[in-house]
């Protein structure tokens, strides 16, 4: 989406406001000023925030899911995945990673989750995912033998992901509802854990980078998820 911030004016000015961790680009200014204001947003005074809307229909689909896996579970289904990891839409640090410091929707979706987890004999917890791999690229845009190669390494329009050779993925920085710190040190993530399982065709990746054949290595790739 691409949205005209140019004022009507001289006494009039448009403008945009999003988080930090919203991925965006500005086109070159070829007329007038660009001003960039950035803040902090802290909640003063110690009141009970402001609730959610009543979401209890969807808070109890939630819960007969979790409740179908625990029992397949229990019951010694080994095709059921040992956790389950959804998503949230804005990205934390972790100094920032807390339930009571969640953003936006980020807030009612973990509170209906962790309701229907504790309704239904579960337990949840918010925790940072960090998933890298690396392997085999194909590349479109080089030449071999004495010839030049026609790009940089960061052109990734050039190159093909072919296949992934090494692969890590991990849980870590652990929190609980109630403000501790479980330690549950650095745990591993399958791909049929995340919901939905094909979560990883649906994100933009945190970073990629593609690199060129050297020698007799040919061309690669790294590619990383945080969320």
């Amino acid at each position: 989406t691409c949205f005209d911030l140019h004022g009507k004016g001289n006494d009039s000015a448009g403008f945009a406001a999003f988080y930090a961790d919203c991925r965006h680009e500005v086109k070159p200014i070829t007329a007038g000023h660009r001003l960039t204001l950035i803040y902090n947003l802290f909640r003063k005074g110690k009141g009970k925030p402001p609730k959610p809307l009543d979401y209890s229909t969807e808070q109890a689909q939630v819960g007969a899911w979790l409740k179908r896996w625990a029992e397949a579970k229990h019951s010694g289904d080994s095709e059921q995945p040992e956790k389950l990891i959804y998503p949230l839409e804005h990205a934390y640090s972790p100094a920032e990673l807390d339930f009571d410091r969640l953003k936006g929707v980020d807030q009612v979706l973990v509170a209906l989750l962790a309701q229907a987890a504790v309704n239904n004999g579960c337990e949840a917890y918010l925790a940072l995912v960090t998933m890298e791999e690396s392997g085999i690229a194909e590349d479109y845009g080089g030449y071999y033998g004495n010839r030049r190669w026609g790009h940089s390494d960061d052109q990734e329009g050039e190159f093909e992901i072919i296949e992934a050779t090494d692969e890590s993925h991990t849980l870590t920085e652990w929190r609980a509802p109630d403000g501790g710190r479980p330690r549950l040190g650095v745990v591993p993530v399958r791909m049929e854990e995340l919901c939905p399982p094909n979560l990883l065709e649906k994100l933009d990746p945190s970073e990629l980078n593609f690199h060129e054949a050297t020698g007799n290595a040919g061309a690669s790739y790294e590619r990383c998820y945080h969320f």
